[in-house]
């Protein structure tokens, strides 16, 4: 039974060690390959399908979506790698006809490119493997081996072994040889989000596809600084872009942009690591246009006649003539003559018409409407919707879902029984009352504000101003007949609610004629100034007392 073992095994090394020979000549032949600003994934599809090699990694620890870019000129094939997998901080070891990849652990310093390494065959005559140059193959790999027949200890799921060779140094057992990466902490390395940062200086376009990016590339290069006379399209921008008319950019916008009626990005919309470069510092992105700006996640400034549109997030300022909007959320201010919509947090909001955000860490301000959940700072606006608002509500219609909301019935000199419902903001609320006189058949009904001063947990005091129309022995006066008092009251809590107390200063003004014709009110119990007394303005009876007011809140 060990003779079948024994010609299996010499059948592998023999079929490992024509691998590794073939491999090494492979590595060793002076090619000449070149690529532009390609997935690393590609290059090495492309490199496998043409010198008969075979890449061995995990596509969650090797970025192999990272873009890379080769001078084409002659050298070999194991530089042309090197320089590859340096660009994206890869270490490589050959296995065979197989090269592994491993993300590198610590920084190598960069060689000249120009420069020829002399290469040394490290490769282990027994195994077939050669450990990656500069860096000690303890740090990336662990060497196991196992015994046919025998168990063997688990390996984790993370870890992926590798067949490394086969030898039989006992006739009676067959020994394996695994290659099992081990486990090393990982830093984080920032990605190179910039596409347009390895592309051309500049480029020049008339029109889109009729520019110095050529008609087959046009549309897949990026450029740090694009002139469009008339309109042009780009796959990034790093840098400054300018179009009489429009500028579209597929990708990404690091810089400025700026154009005569509108413009594109298919992607965020940035600072400039480029004109960082060139020594103009620049901590945003800005896009200007006459009409409308749009781009996915804006960290900068937009700048429109029209409107301001971002398909993400916004880090900056939004200022338009009409609207803007945002599909993510605001960390800045937005600005616009007519509306804001904003579908996510916001932090300051000021337009000409409506608000509309979800939660906002500023304030909302408005001639019309503002609307949003949760506001830390204030709505001003005629009318102002939340659920919660920190420094309240202030205009004509204040609703407060969690805020000050009351209903009161009491009871008054003037008007004798008194029906309210108070709501809003604490700081601001707004009043709805009716009242009715129980003698006769007058009755009011009218609006008012108020402000809750906080006094102590069971008792605060109310400062109001109710303005009522008052219909005195009819359903409804035409005349002017308006009753307009000033409240200071104290409330103190009783149970679930609240008794309430406190003088009214009453100003009754009207122009109602009585049933001997005579312009005057019935309804003050006394004055303290008449000026039918006085025999001033005989067309509007004014009188003035002190009254009270008194009854519960629930």
């Amino acid at each position: 039974m060990t003779r079948p073992f024994i010609l299996l095994a010499f059948c592998l090394l023999a079929v490992t060690t024509v691998r590794a020979q073939s491999a090494l000549v492979v590595m060793n032949q002076t090619v000449n390959v070149g690529y532009t600003n390609v997935r690393l994934v590609d290059a090495l599809q492309r490199i496998s399908d043409r010198f008969g090699l075979y890449f061995s990694y995990s596509a969650d620890l090797v970025p192999v979506n990272r873009r890379v870019s080769l001078r084409s000129r002659p050298r070999k094939l194991s530089r042309v790698l090197q320089e590859l997998f340096d660009q994206v901080g890869v270490d490589h070891a050959r296995i065979g006809n197989q090269i592994v990849l491993k993300k590198r652990k610590r920084s190598i310093p960069e060689n000249d490119p120009d420069e020829e390494a002399p290469e040394e065959d490290t490769m282990n005559k027994d195994y077939g493997y050669e450990p990656p140059k500069q860096s000690k193959p303890e740090e990336m790999y662990t060497s196991s081996r196992y015994t046919i027949g025998e168990a063997t200890k688990p390996i984790s799921s993370q870890q992926t072994p590798l067949l490394v060779a086969q030898r039989a140094p006992r006739e009676d057992s067959l020994m394996v040889t695994l290659i099992v990466p081990t486990e090393i902490e990982e830093e984080e390395e920032e990605q190179n989000s910039w596409p347009g940062y390895d592309g051309p200086a500049a480029q020049i376009s008339i029109v889109p596809r009729l520019s110095l990016n050529t008609p087959r590339n046009n549309g897949s290069k990026g450029n740090n600084v694009s002139l469009n006379i008339l309109g042009g399209r780009n796959k990034a921008v790093n840098g400054v872009e300018i179009g009489g008319l429009f500028n579209q950019v597929d990708e990404d916008v690091r810089g400025v942009q700026l154009a005569g009626l509108f413009n594109i990005a298919g992607g965020d919309l940035g600072p400039s690591r480029w004109i960082d470069e060139v020594g103009v510092e620049t901590s945003h992105g800005v896009q200007m246009s006459g009409l409308f700006n749009m781009a996915n996640e804006v960290n900068g400034v937009q700048i429109s006649g029209l409107f301001n549109y971002a398909g993400a997030d916004v880090e900056g300022v939004q200022i338009t003539g009409l609207t803007n909007i945002v599909r993510g959320s605001s960390g800045g201010a937005q600005i616009a003559g007519l509306v804001n919509i904003n579908r996510g947090d916001s932090e300051v909001q000021l337009a000409g018409l409506a608000n509309i955000a979800r939660d906002v860490d500023g304030s909302q301000v408005s001639t019309l409407y503002n609307k949003a959940r949760r506001v830390s700072g204030a709505q001003v606006g005629l009318i102002n919707i939340c659920d919660t608002v920190a420094n309240g509500t202030y205009g004509l219609l204040n609703i407060v879902r969690q805020g000050y909301n009351y209903f009161e019935f009491g009871g008054g000199d003037a008007i004798h029984l008194n029906a309210q419902f108070k709501f809003g903001s604490r700081q601001f609320y707004n009043i709805v009352h009716f009242g009715k006189r129980v003698d006769d058949r007058t009755w009011s009904l009218g609006l008012g504000f108020g402000t809750a001063l906080r006094h102590t947990p069971g008792r605060m005091i109310n400062l109001e101003v109710i303005s009522q129309q008052v219909n005195e022995d009819e359903f409804w006066t035409t005349e002017l007949s308006l009753l307009n008092q000033f409240r200071a009251i104290v409330s103190q809590r009783t149970g679930r609610g609240y008794f309430y107390w406190g003088p009214v200063l009453n100003a009754m003004v009207s122009q109602r004629q009585d049933a001997e014709g005579q312009i005057r009110s019935g309804i003050a119990p006394y004055t303290i100034f008449d000026n039918a007394k006085l025999n001033i303005d005989h067309n509007t009876h004014v009188t003035i007392w002190l009254g009270f007011n008194a009854g519960f809140r629930f």
